[in-house]
Parts: structure tokens; sequence; C-alpha cells
């Protein structure tokens, strides 16, 4: 069983990509997964309620760092974000075996989109849940010991990262396309409804129909 991660943004705002992600994760996995969507929340119970987004870029994306305590520092776990399309078998990241002093594995190209966790070796370099909540600076603090610790990283192998150079051709070979930047994420939705007809997203899209080549999917969302 694959544990993914996803994070997201809360009240909907992200569900036309939420279900297309989805839907590619089904096409093309072929062993049993989970996925947990990370949203903020307001259930005062949760480990994601209230925490500080004061300098977060989103309103998700310091929540990856609370993954390996959500699995109990357990195992291994899958992190994305919301708006990837997944192309291949998620399995074959699954697979991967660990080398050296690795605690995470991420892609080249936009590190730390795509994370596989080592739960229970990362555990001494991370913060507690209750801790990050509280500091929003904990996201950017974590990314950065990271990204500047290279022998706790271990790199995916194929072409699982985004590059902002492909063609939307070249985006058919890819093992998953990452198909937003950082000016439109979680503002504009890819679903037919919410989108502007200029809106880059929408050629994504219909690439995304094209490659998983079932049409009717999208039919609910054709308004």
């Amino acid at each position: 069983m694959i544990k993914i991660y996803v994070a997201c943004a809360p009240g909907g705002l992200d569900a036309e990509a939420q279900m297309v992600l989805d839907y590619s994760i089904s096409k093309f996995t072929t062993v049993d997964y989970e996925i947990i969507w990370l949203q903020d929340s307001e259930d005062e119970d949760s480990p994601l309620f209230n925490w500080n987004m004061d300098t977060w870029e989103t309103p998700f994306c310091g929540f990856r760092w609370a993954v390996p305590e959500l699995s109990n520092f357990e195992g291994e776990s899958l992190y994305l974000n919301f708006n990837h399309i997944i192309l291949s078998d998620l399995a074959e990241i699954s697979q991967i075996d660990w080398k050296n002093d690795a605690v995470l594995m991420t892609t080249k190209n936009n590190p730390l989109s795509i994370i596989k966790f080592n739960n229970r070796k990362i555990q001494k370099y991370l913060p507690l849940i209750e801790e990050m909540a509280i500091s929003s600076s904990s996201h950017s603090i974590c990314a950065r010991y990271f990204l500047e610790n290279k022998k706790l990283i271990q790199y995916i192998p194929g072409d699982w990262g985004p590059d902002p150079s492909n063609t939307l051709e070249d985006l058919a070979y890819k093992n998953a396309i990452y198909y937003e930047d950082l000016h439109n994420m979680y503002l504009k939705p890819i679903g037919y409804s919410r989108l502007n007809e200029s809106c880059i997203d929408l050629q994504y899209y219909i690439l995304f129909l094209k490659i998983v080549g079932n049409f009717s999917f999208v039919t609910p969302l054709i308004t």
C-alpha cells in the first residue's frame, strides 16, 4: 500500500485539479494506494488546524514536512503537489531502494514538488508538527536545510520533474506533468467551467486527455 499525500487549497479551490490527479494516478498505478489530501483544516483536533502561513507562497506548501509524522514515522510515504498529472506507475518510485544516508527522494527539476520520504530516518531532522505549525518560516527552513545537505537527498530517476523549456509534444514522454507555475497555482483550477479561454492550463488539460485516452472522464466538468 502506497500512501500518497497531496497538498492542495481548502474549500474546493483545487477540486478539478484534484480530480485530474486522482484519475491519472488510478490510470497508471498498478499497486494499492491511498490518497490523503493535505488541506488547511477548521477542525481543532486536526494536526493541520491553525498553522501560521504568513510567509507561505501557497496555503498548503508547508504541509509536506508534516507527512512523516502523519505516517507515525513509519515506512515510506509519497508527497505530491496537487497540480501534477501522473503519466507513469507510481510504484516505480515506491520500489526504488534507498542509498547511503538519504532520507528523502525528489526530482532534480523543481525539487520537493514530488517527494518520497523515509519516515523513520528523516524523523531526527524534522521539527514536530506542533512546532512547525507555530512558525511560518518552518517551511523555508526545512526546504533550505535539505537542499543544502545533499547527502540527505537521493534523486528520482526518470523524467518526473518539470522542465519549463519543454513543448507540449515533449511533455507526452514524461513520467509526470507539473502544469501550473506559481503565478496561477490554486487560483486557476483546470476545470473547463473555471478557465479563462486564454489560460495555458487548458492546453495541458487537453494533452492529458489525449494521453490517457478517456474523454468521457471530463464530461461532468464541461458546462
